[in-house]
């Protein structure tokens, strides 16, 4: 995205401060009674304050949708989480501003952090030496190209994500150091999900 276009969106959007992450979620979103919101609470910066990430569950309509335009290829455990983040002054919180996605571009503005819940790690990330989340996104494979893995860290920085690839690999070739060190069976973290109806 041409930088002049990113600065006029972040002059334009503004990140909701809320002392409910749920309602303001839902309005951004206009949800109606019925929807259903998954939210997890974790301690991304392990500063002992907590973020509340949120996502919609798709409708059965949605879901047909989704694995019509997809041709079947969705993985159903990758969450799109929007990240409210506890207000330094001990009350409230404030969605993340965007995400800075390591290139130079900057913050762009209400990026989340695309998540799959059944591989990822919460903790200390040695790479970046800080805490945060690693995740994996994977192609789907096909016999006319080789299905690629990349493992992505997210941390915290003051009012917004970001997100750096640690490892991109042939996942005909089988995983890899990273993988290892953060997602293999024993270093995952065990991911519950509330679930809220509105």
């Amino acid at each position: 995205m041409p930088l002049f276009v990113q600065d006029a969106l972040s002059q334009a959007w503004s990140p909701a401060r809320t002392a409910n992450p749920i309602a303001a979620y839902a309005a951004f979103h206009r949800l109606k009674a019925g929807r259903v919101i998954y939210k997890w609470e974790i301690d991304l910066g392990n500063d002992g304050r907590k973020e509340v990430l949120l996502d919609t569950k798709e409708t059965p309509e949605e879901l047909a949708q989704e694995i019509k335009e997809t041709q079947g290829n969705i993985n159903e455990n990758l969450r799109n989480f929007t990240v409210y983040i506890p207000n330094p002054s001990g009350t409230g919180y404030t969605e993340s501003r965007g995400l800075d996605e390591g290139d130079g571009q900057g913050v762009s503005p209400g990026g989340g952090m695309t998540v799959d819940v059944t591989q990822c790690y919460v903790g200390y990330v040695a790479q970046l030496q800080k805490w945060g989340l690693v995740t994996i996104e994977s192609d789907s494979v096909t016999d006319k190209v080789p299905a690629q893995a990349r493992i992505y860290a997210y941390t915290i920085e003051g009012d917004h994500l970001k997100s750096r690839l640690l490892a991109k690999y042939d996942l005909t070739k089988g995983a890899n150091a990273n993988y290892n060190q953060y997602l293999r069976e024993g270093r995952r973290s065990t991911v519950q999900l509330q679930v809220v109806g509105l």
